[in-house]
């Protein structure tokens, strides 16, 4: 079943005319995938809800009780009372600076995210292009060897019905050229699989089969005793920057999360009106302390989402320093 693959990729390509697609095609459109562009788009959803967070003063309560009163003296029949209170709590924290930062972050987190994200597709992407430009390349190669040895197959057995070869020799042209067409077999299907690669990198449709079209990008390196520097800022690439800001985005949630559970204090003010008809007016000061509820829990998973996320990031560093001392080695 496997074997079958690259020959029914290679039938599919054959059938259908090749879209050819530049280096530069290659990056913009990768640039332009959904995938890649999501961050952007989920920031500007945000943007107006984020432009306004609520500050120290939190929502307003109101409470409205009525209800037979007593009966006034010399009065017939019962009374009827009303009462209306209305609270506004204010926090002691400075809760809308910490929103704010919050808000700041998670919109970093986000940026950060998109160039990580349009790093690694255009990485996929260019990746999948020099793949493709190299097996197109070597097919050419591998298909001029088959011309080359089934032209000798051809000419020995040709000299072999004059009696101008021996049959052995000629045999032996005609298994090489069966050996070069298998192998020109199996390069085709590696056309084939990196020009699905390349279109599932890119997002243009597999059929058609793209091409690799043009030259690849001419690559100038730093000088040899420069890359320890180079490979020292490994930590600024965009996947390490993403999980970076992720966990700072993590921390400043779990300050929201604790100024959120902090000391509250509510002012507010009361209406009564009892039985005879009498108003009366009660300014109302309370107060909230954060004795027991900090928002602990809602702290914990933050706090933990940002020691996650700074274990990947210094993981993804590692890593891009690694790739990239291979990638100057190579």
């Amino acid at each position: 079943m496997r074997a079958a693959l690259p020959l029914t990729l290679c039938l599919l390509c054959a059938a259908f005319p090749a879209g050819a697609i530049t280096f530069e095609d290659a990056l913009r459109l990768a640039g332009e995938r959904p995938s890649v562009t999501a961050p952007a788009h989920a920031a500007h959803a945000r943007a107006a809800l984020d432009a306004s967070p609520a500050g120290r003063v939190g929502n307003p309560e109101a409470l409205v009780g009525m209800g037979p009163g007593s009966t006034a003296p010399n009065f017939g029949g019962p009374g009827f009372e009303l009462q209306a209170t209305l609270t506004v709590p204010i926090a002691l924290h400075d809760l809308g600076g910490d929103r704010r930062r919050s808000a700041d972050a998670e919109r970093a987190s986000l940026a950060a995210e998109q160039r990580r994200r349009l790093f690694e597709q255009r990485r996929e992407a260019a990746r999948a292009w020099l793949t493709l430009a190299a097996a197109r390349s070597l097919l050419t190669i591998v298909r001029a060897e088959v011309a080359s040895a089934r032209e000798l197959a051809d000419g020995l057995a040709r000299a072999v019905a004059q009696g101008a070869a021996v049959s052995a020799d000629a045999l032996e042209a005609a298994l090489a050229a069966e050996d070069v067409a298998a192998r020109m077999l199996q390069a085709e299907g590696e056309v084939a699989e990196a020009a699905a690669a390349l279109a599932a990198a890119t997002g243009v449709a597999p059929l058609p089969p793209p091409t690799a079209d043009g030259d690849a990008p001419a690559v100038t390196l730093p000088a040899s005793d420069a890359w320890p520097a180079w490979i020292a800022l490994a930590h600024r690439l965009p996947t390490a920057l993403a999980h970076a800001w992720t966990a700072t985005a993590a921390r400043l949630l779990a300050a929201e999360a604790e100024g959120a559970g902090g000391s509250w204090l509510t002012v507010g003010a009361q209406a009564q009106r009892n039985s005879s008809d009498q108003w009366q007016l009660y300014a109302l000061v309370g107060a909230r302390w954060g004795a027991f509820d900090r928002n602990q829990r809602a702290r914990a998973h933050a706090l933990e989402a940002a020691r996650l996320a700074e274990g990947d990031a210094a993981g993804a560093a590692e890593r891009a320093r690694v790739v990239m001392a291979l990638a100057f080695h190579d």
